[in-house]
């Protein structure tokens, strides 16, 4: 069955499609499973890696074989790199690895257009450690496994504008984006792209164009997609967008 990797980088909005997708109950777990290989640097033993991989594909699959997981352009390399050690990894370069580990995987690209609203995203992320938020009070979020605070169109408001750190995001970004592409492009992979801000619009629509893009059995009409995640951004985000391009165009600088 097929194997799929959503390839991204942070504040992208591939929480979202990962959720919606692991609701259709046919496009495996896509949770971001290779974080926990990171743990585990200091082993080097191949019989370790060969059943944490194989503890991984089992996690991450549905009962219809189809596995998934959520990867970062931060930290791709670094946890393929791990599995090296398994007899026939040595001289592959990081992607050759992945597609041995999973089987010639298939990859979602998740992107978004606006990367300045990114970044500041992540910087507020970072800066408050509240990553997502419910829509509901008290709601609970199975795929992120716990309850959620509710939105609050409060939330960051005491939090400084910081230009530096913004544009250190802003440039993280660019570069994570580029490895993805250039990676991919290097081995020929034809990913399904998303674009966050044409996926939201439509929401069903992409989740059923990628199971077709999968090639997996389901039943469009028995689909139930419950979102239980809402926006972070509010008005800080927005007082920090202007600030932003203010503060560039002052220093005669590109956005």
């Amino acid at each position: 069955m097929a194997h799929l990797l959503i390839c991204a980088t942070q504040r992208s909005g591939s929480t979202l499609v990962a959720e919606l997708l692991a609701q259709t109950g046919v496009a495996g777990l896509p949770d971001e499973h290779l974080l926990l290989w990171l743990r585990e640097r200091h082993r080097t033993e191949p019989a370790f890696w060969l059943e944490t991989l194989q503890r991984t594909v089992d996690a991450g699959s549905t009962k219809n074989g189809v596995f998934s997981c959520k990867v970062m352009a931060s930290y791709f390399a670094e946890a393929m790199d791990l599995l090296r050690v398994i007899p026939g990894g040595e001289g592959l370069d990081c992607w050759e690895i992945a597609t041995r580990a999973f089987v010639g995987p298939k990859v979602v690209r998740v992107r978004r257009r606006e990367r300045l609203r990114q970044a500041i995203s992540t910087y507020i992320a970072e800066s408050t450690g509240v990553w997502h938020m419910a829509r509901r009070a008290g709601a609970s979020d199975p795929f992120l496994r716990g309850a959620l605070a509710p939105r609050n169109d409060a939330h960051a408001a005491e939090l400084p504008f910081d230009y530096e750190r913004i544009k250190s995001h802003l440039f993280g970004i660019d570069a994570g984006e580029r490895w993805w592409d250039e990676l991919l492009a290097k081995h020929g992979v034809q990913p399904f792209e998303i674009v966050y801000e044409e996926f939201v619009a439509a929401r069903r629509v992409q989740i059923c164009a990628i199971l077709d893009f999968l090639g997996v059995a389901y039943d469009p009409a028995a689909l139930r997609l419950e979102e239980h995640l809402d926006r972070l951004s509010n008005a800080t985000n927005e007082r920090f967008l202007a600030l932003y391009r203010e503060e560039a165009a002052r220093r005669g600088e590109r956005v």
